[in-house]
Order: C-alpha cells, then sequence, then structure tokens
C-alpha cells in the first residue's frame, strides 16, 4: 500500500474513494471538460444501442413511449456530468447515485439488469475515450483510473437504494401486519392500509374493490385511482378487463398504462392526468386462499409493476390484507352488511343524515311517562320518503371514530327535541358508546358540551352498558361527577354481562335497565321472573330506578306492572317515534285510567311470587309470628278471590288451595327445623317443589 493509501485508511477512506475525488481527480477532471460535452454524448448514445440488444433491458425500455425516452437519454447525459464534475465529493456521489438507484428500482430494473449495464457502462466508457481521442489510454492513465473508480462508487450507491427499497418494502409489509393488530374494525383497518401504501412516493393511488354480478366498485380509496368518488360515492363501472382478471384469480400487471390496449384511450386520457403511469391489480385472498376483494395500485413510474419480484410482493402484500379482513370480520362476528353498505353507512353519518327516534319508559301504575330513550336512525335520502336505517345495521359499520360523531349528533339533536313546547319535562337518555367511556376527560367535558348545547341536567340522562365498565378508577370518578351534576346514568342489559350483582353496590348509577333476554321469554316461560324480582328488589334497596326492556306483549306488561317496583319499555307499550310524534302519543297515554294489576293470570303469577318472596323471607326469620291458620285458607288470600275472573279454572284454584296448605306446613316444618342445617334444606326442597308445580300450571294455561 502507497502512502497515500495509508494515510486515506487512517481517514476513513477507501484508496480509490481518494483517486477518484480530491484536488488530483479534480484537477484531471477539469483538463478533461473541454472534451466532456462530446465525450458524454458519445458514450449515452452507444450505452443505449448496446443496451437495447439486452432482451431483459429491452423489455424494460420499450416500455417506455418515445418522449420519455428521450426523457430518460437526457437525465443519463446529466447524471453522467454530474458524477463527472471535478469538485464532486463521495458524499455527494453517493446521494445522487440512491437517487438514481430508486428510479430504477421504481421502474422495474432488477439487479441482474443494474450489474450487466454496469458493466456495460465501464467496456462503453474505455471505448468512448479512445474514440474521443486514442493516445488518451496511453497518455492519461490516471483519467481512466478516476472514470472507473467513480463507476464503481456509482453502482455502489444504486445498489444501496436496492437494499433501502427492499428493507422499505419490509417495514410496510409490517405495518400492514401491525394495523391488522391494532385495529377493531373491517372498514378502519382498509382505510389505514391504505393510507399507508399511500405514503410510499412512488405510488399515486391505491384502492380497495371488489367484482359483483361483471362490475367493478372501489370500497375505499387514496390519493390519484380511476374509478374515483364522484359526489361521495365511488360509481359502479363495467370493467371487463377487471372482471376477467377476477375470475382467472390471478394479478392483472399494466406496466404502461401509454402502451397497452388494455385501456381505453379515454382511460389511458385519465391515467396520464392523473399521473398514473403504470397500475396493477391483485387478488386479496383469505387463508383458503380464496378471493374475496382486489388490491388496485397505480404507479408513477412505468414499469413499476413488470419486475417479478414487485409483482411477488405485492401479492404478498394483498394475501396479508386479505387475511387480516377475514379474521377481522370472524372476530367481530357474522356481519350483517357488505362491506360497501357499510361505507354507505359512513358516509350517511359524515353527512349528517342522523334522525332521531325515541322510545317511551313508562311507570304503569301511575300511566305516566318516566322518560324516553334517545335512538339514532340513519335517513337513506332525502325528503319525507326516505328510507330508514335501523342501528341493528348500521352500528356494526361503525369504528370508535364514527360511533363518537354518531353520541354527538344523538346528543345534539336530543337536546334540540326536547326543547319542543309538547315535549316540556321529558327526560331524555342517550346511550354513552364504550369508545366514549374510555376517553374520561372526554366524560369530565360533558357538562360543558350539554350547556353549551343548552342542555339540562335533570332532562339529560345517559345509558351506558355493562361490558363497557371496568375498574379503571379515572372511569369511575368521571361517572361519578356526571352523576353529582344532575345527569342521570342507567346500566343497560344488565345480566347480560359477566358482572357481579355486588358491583351495583359501588357503581355511580342512578338506575339499571334488566337485559330484554329475561324480558321476552316471559309470554310463556316464567323461569327469569325470580331474577328479574331479585334485581327490582336490589335496586329498590339501593333506591335506584329499575327498567325492564323488551315489554313486548300485553301479558308481559301485566306480569311486570303487577310487581309495583318497575318502569316498563317496550313494543307493549309504543314503538320509537319521532320528536314530532311523541307529544301527542304522550298526552292519549296519560290519559287513560291506570290500569289496576294483575288483569291477566301472567299478572297474578307475578304477583303470587312477590308474595313468595316475603313469605320464604319469613318462613326463615319471623316463622314463629305467622298466623298459621289464616295462611292455610286459601280464600283469605286476596289473589285467590280474583283468579276466576282472570281466567283460572278449577284446577289452577285447587293448586293454590294446596299452594297455601303447603305453606301452612312449611312453617311448622320452620319452627320444628330452627337451627337445624338438615331441616333447613329440607324445607327448601319442598317450597321449591310446591313452587315448581303451580308454575307448570300457570304455564300451560297462558
Amino acid at each position: 500500500m502507497s502512502t497515500t493509501d495509508i494515510q486515506a485508511a487512517e481517514k476513513g477512506q477507501t484508496p480509490w474513494s481518494v483517486v477518484a475525488y480530491g484536488p488530483q481527480a479534480s484537477a484531471l477532471l477539469r483538463d478533461f471538460e473541454p472534451s466532456l460535452g462530446a465525450f458524454v454524448a458519445h458514450v449515452v448514445e452507444l450505452f443505449y444501442r448496446r443496451l437495447m440488444t439486452k432482451p431483459e433491458a429491452a423489455k424494460v425500455l420499450h416500455l417506455l413511449t418515445p418522449s420519455e425516452m428521450v426523457h430518460l437519454r437526457e437525465g443519463q447525459r446529466r447524471h453522467l456530468e454530474a458524477i463527472l464534475a471535478p469538485d464532486l465529493t463521495a458524499e455527494e456521489h453517493h446521494r445522487i447515485a440512491v437517487s438514481v438507484g430508486m428510479r430504477h428500482v421504481n421502474v422495474g430494473l432488477s439487479l441482474g439488469m443494474l450489474s450487466d449495464a454496469s458493466l456495460l457502462y465501464a467496456q462503453t466508457i474505455g471505448e468512448g475515450l479512445v474514440a474521443e481521442d486514442p493516445a488518451v489510454l496511453q497518455s492519461h492513465l490516471p483519467l481512466h483510473l478516476v472514470l472507473n473508480q467513480r463507476f464503481q462508487h456509482d453502482l455502489i450507491g444504486q445498489l444501496d437504494a436496492f437494499a433501502q427499497w427492499e428493507h422499505a418494502r419490509l417495514a410496510l409489509l409490517e405495518d400492514v401486519v401491525m394495523l391488522g393488530y391494532e385495529a377493531s374494525h373491517v372498514l378502519d383497518y382498509v382505510q389505514q392500509v391504505l393510507a399507508t401504501v399511500h405514503d410510499q412516493g412512488e405510488i399515486a393511488g391505491v384502492a380497495l374493490g371488489g367484482i359483483r354480478n361483471g362490475t367493478y366498485r372501489h370500497l375505499l380509496a387514496t390519493g390519484q385511482v380511476l374509478y374515483d368518488a364522484e359526489g361521495g360515492v365511488y360509481p359502479t363501472v363495467a370493467a371487463p378487463y377487471l372482471q376477467q382478471a377476477w375470475f382467472d384469480e390471478k394479478p392483472l400487471i399494466i406496466p404502461s398504462v401509454a402502451q397497452t390496449d388494455v385501456l381505453t384511450p379515454e382511460l389511458q386520457a385519465e391515467c396520464e392526468r392523473l399521473g398514473a403511469r403504470s397500475m396493477g391489480l391483485w387478488p386479496t385472498r383469505s387463508a383458503q386462499g380464496a378471493p374475496d376483494a382486489c388490491l388496485f395500485v397505480f404507479s408513477r413510474w412505468p414499469g413499476h409493476f413488470a419486475n417479478p419480484t414487485q409483482q411477488r410482493y405485492w401479492q404478498r402484500l394483498a394475501d396479508q390484507i386479505g387475511m387480516t379482513m377475514e379474521g377481522l370480520a370472524r372476530h367481530g362476528g357474522k356481519r350483517r352488511h357488505r362491506l360497501s353498505d357499510g361505507l354507505h353507512y359512513r358516509h350517511l353519518l359524515a353527512q349528517g343524515r342522523v334522525k332521531m327516534h325515541y322510545q317511551p319508559i313508562v311507570d304503569p301504575r301511575q300511566q305516566r311517562v318516566v322518560k324516553v330513550e334517545a335512538l339514532a336512525r340513519l335517513q337513506n335520502g332525502a325528503g319525507d320518503d326516505a328510507s330508514i336505517i335501523s342501528p341493528d345495521k348500521f352500528l356494526a359499520a361503525f369504528g370508535a371514530t364514527q360511533l363518537l360523531d354518531l353520541f354527538e349528533a344523538t346528543l345534539a339533536k336530543s337536546i334540540e327535541d326536547m326543547a319542543r313546547p309538547e315535549l316540556a319535562g321529558v327526560h331524555a337518555s342517550v346511550n354513552l358508546p364504550t369508545e366514549v367511556m374510555r376517553q374520561t376527560d372526554w366524560l369530565l367535558s360533558l357538562p360543558e358540551r350539554v350547556a353549551r348545547l343548552g342542555g339540562d341536567p335533570q332532562r339529560i340522562g345517559f345509558e351506558i352498558i355493562e361490558s363497557a365498565l371496568t375498574d379503571d378508577p379515572l372511569m369511575l370518578d368521571a361517572l361519578r361527577a356526571l352523576r353529582d351534576a344532575g345527569f342521570s346514568i342507567l346500566l343497560d342489559d344488565v345480566g347480560s354481562g359477566e358482572s357481579s350483582l355486588l358491583r351495583l353496590a359501588t357503581l355511580p348509577i342512578t338506575g339499571i335497565k334488566i337485559d330484554q333476554s329475561f324480558v321476552r321469554p316471559l309470554q310463556s316461560n316464567f323461569d327469569k321472573l325470580d331474577f328479574i324480582l331479585t334485581l327490582a328488589l336490589l335496586a329498590e334497596q339501593r333506591g335506584l330506578d329499575c327498567v325492564a326492556e323488551g315489554v313486548e306483549t300485553a301479558g308481559i306488561y301485566d306480569m311486570l306492572g303487577s310487581l309495583d317496583r318497575l318502569l316498563l319499555q317496550g313494543y307493549a307499550i309504543a314503538r320509537p317515534m319521532r320528536a314530532a310524534d311523541l307529544g301527542a302519543w304522550m298526552a292519549t297515554f296519560e290519559r287513560r285510567p291506570a290500569p289496576i294489576f294483575p288483569n291477566s293470570l301472567h299478572g297474578w303469577y307475578s304477583r303470587h311470587v312477590a308474595r313468595l318472596f316475603v313469605m320464604r323471607q319469613a318462613l326463615t326469620t319471623l316463622s314463629d309470628v305467622i298466623d298459621v291458620s289464616s295462611l292455610s285458607d286459601a280464600t283469605c288470600c286476596p289473589l285467590h278471590t280474583i283468579l276466576a275472573r282472570l281466567g283460572g279454572d278449577e284446577a289452577l284454584e285447587a293448586e293454590h288451595i294446596a299452594w297455601h296448605r303447603d305453606y301452612a306446613c312449611f312453617t311448622t316444618m320452620a319452627r320444628e327445623a330452627a337451627g337445624r342445617d338438615d331441616g333447613r334444606d329440607q324445607l327448601r326442597l319442598a317450597m321449591d317443589a310446591s313452587k315448581q308445580r303451580l308454575r307448570r300450571l300457570v304455564q300451560s294455561k297462558v
């Protein structure tokens, strides 16, 4: 190694970088500057002439239009002049080479083609020097060395670009995978994935769509794409070239939109306007390999998808998207809508097409409306004849952002509707979505938001679902602050979750709503009545309101109204209605005389069960004060005197008489079993058997 090489090593430089850059190289290249223009023109012309004889390179070059080819040659000429500039540094050269390498990646150049082209360049440069001045190689060998070393540096920089591109592709794939772990909804996932893909500088636009009945339509799109949304709605288009790719279950690659007969002239012109010069479509496949949608990608570069390595990468990305979508759909349960419908529902929400309906919650004993539940609907279209979309269809299509937007719209419209003169004094209860519950700062801001909207805490309340509750002290403190500010807070769907009923003693709520899955079966099956009565008693002891929702028949209305402890909600009372209709309905309802409970066998049995609860408690604590003789005589019971009027027959009367006799015996047994565990067990079994006999008989009558 020479002294110069040793000095270069000590400076952290490679020996060739000393040859290629620095004062000596600068002096050599400055002497060569008068000949540089002719030299570069000759080398570029000779290089492309030879490059066209290479089949793989020619395939890429043929994707270019004549004007693009002129632009390429001019760009190559400028690149040669830049890297042969006398004052060029190694750092500047590396940056230039990486930039050029990225362009080569984006037009579909492979590593093999890059290596072949570099060797061809080295050969062409030597011949170019000879052509310029045959004596150059003999008299200026140092110049030849400088040129060779700079082209070696150029190749290394471009190879670095290929490595950076590969790293970026792996990072993109990892991002798509991670988005799947973080997403809770298919549409949110797709939106985030498309935005992430579009962030890649070479991508003009990207869409996810599907083929249905021979037509194509985007589900979502980002950036510059064909068939973009018109007025917020993606058009359904007849695209035979896409349909064929879908049926073949194979990617569709258009390396150059300007040099293809697949697209119509109109579509080619539109692509030019959008800045899309190549495009590819890949089916997104499920874990089983079945196509489910299409990933449609538009690149700013011609030939971008021509490279087989690129094609395999994009298919891998599409497959990852497809499997993640399948997993999210499975995790979220059976989807009740197509993804395109879900997107439509989101558009309706964004357009402010939220319409409110209200379902009354009544006190059946006083024939009075206590409050109404605010229920959001989406209006599909304009005008009075527009169809209404119910929550069971659109809620599953909403992610966290949409649910928060829906809540704000519901709150604002409810406050506005409750300001109607005919609804003065009516209390509206608005559902708080789980997403709001998790944002304690947002929860704490609700009083200010309600005040800003002109609402009154005494007339606005919130319903929260049991499954959304956690032991997070911040969430509980926020709910407690809402309650203390005067807002009612109902715990909805009680009994449907896994929470212990003991939590009702600690939660900052003002009432509970019994899940309708316990209420609806009561028309023909009384098994859940004991549980409902237990909840009602627990709520009463805590001073909480207790609402039973799902009251859909007159029999259930009478059964629960006869308990004297419940507020009721359901279709047997009223279906959800517009605010414009609510005032008239309330006036009609409250003018009716309050019913006398019970007025059916349903109510008779529930009143009997309520008395039974008291009796069983008395047997274990106050059996010594019970009048056994009166208890044994069923005719002393007020329920026995109305049994025939309510539809009871002789068999039911006889069973009721037997029940009273049984409980007179049970009283004696309770007195004798005092202090004995075995005696209490026998008593419990005997009481349960008596209860089941009466239940089965009444159920058979209704």
